[in-house]
């Protein structure tokens, strides 16, 4: 009986170190037989990025005026490496820059880009799209969502991040001397759009908090077409909003 048993557990470790393993070797990417409408088929792990009912990114139309709370944001820290994962261009960020939004509290943890942009508004696609993803202590993601526009001469954050961007896949840069400024990386106007959706990647996980910011940032259209030839096109469809009702700050 003691031998069934470690057999059996053998067998159990076994399956789940398989379905694990198949989860971390799933491949997935922006077009084809691994393109996002199959997302859901790929992994066990990714079956919201087909069967969830709140997934974004979505089409940015009607939305509600509402007393949101204003987004504060309060960054002093600094970008400790960039890294081109295959999928986008990620800056990972030391701790110390914060997300305040009433009285929650989220901290910055990285930003990525997207060409064109993934969130559309009354649809049509920007660009570009700028992730700034955050991480309060409970565990719950906050993204805001920022359009990129070509225009004039940014100076600041934007062009100190043109110099470091890594054309090669699965390469990893220190970065230590590029500050997060949020007066480069977002609008004047911090006016947005809230609803509850998901990361637009696989896992494609739920309960995020999105925040779209209303109006774009305009870079250089050298570091859009940069960014492009870097990632190629990685926006994923936008998502049906299945009754959702997007909130606008007023």
């Amino acid at each position: 009986m003691r031998k069934l048993r470690q057999w059996t557990s053998l067998v159990v470790f076994a399956l789940v170190a398989g379905i694990v393993q198949a989860a971390e070797e799933a491949h997935w990417s922006y077009a084809g037989e691994t393109g996002p409408e199959h997302w859901g088929e790929l992994s066990e792990a990714w079956s919201l990025c087909g069967q969830g009912t709140q997934q974004s990114p979505i089409d940015v139309g009607p939305a509600v005026p509402a007393r949101l709370p204003p987004l504060d944001f309060d960054y002093r820290s600094w970008a400790e490496s960039v890294v081109n994962n295959g999928h986008t261009v990620r800056f990972d960020v030391a701790p110390g820059s914060i997300l305040h939004v009433g009285v929650n509290r989220y901290r910055l943890v990285q930003f990525h880009f997207h060409t064109p942009s993934e969130h559309r508004r009354w649809g049509m696609p920007a660009p570009g799209e700028l992730h700034l993803v955050h991480k309060a202590q409970d565990g719950t993601l906050a993204v805001v969502g920022v359009w990129l526009v070509p225009g004039h001469w940014s100076g600041g954050t934007f062009s100190s991040l043109w110099g470091v961007l890594p054309g090669q896949e699965h390469r990893r840069f220190a970065v230590r001397a590029l500050r997060i400024d949020p007066d480069d990386l977002l609008p004047t106007r911090r006016d947005y759009v809230y609803y509850r959706g998901s990361l637009t990647t696989p896992p494609c996980t739920e309960g995020v908090e999105w925040f779209v910011l209303t109006e774009p940032v305009e870079v250089p259209s050298g570091l859009l077409l940069r960014l492009s030839e870097i990632m190629g096109a990685n926006a994923r469809p936008v998502q049906p909003l299945n009754g959702r009702i997007l909130l606008r700050s007023r």
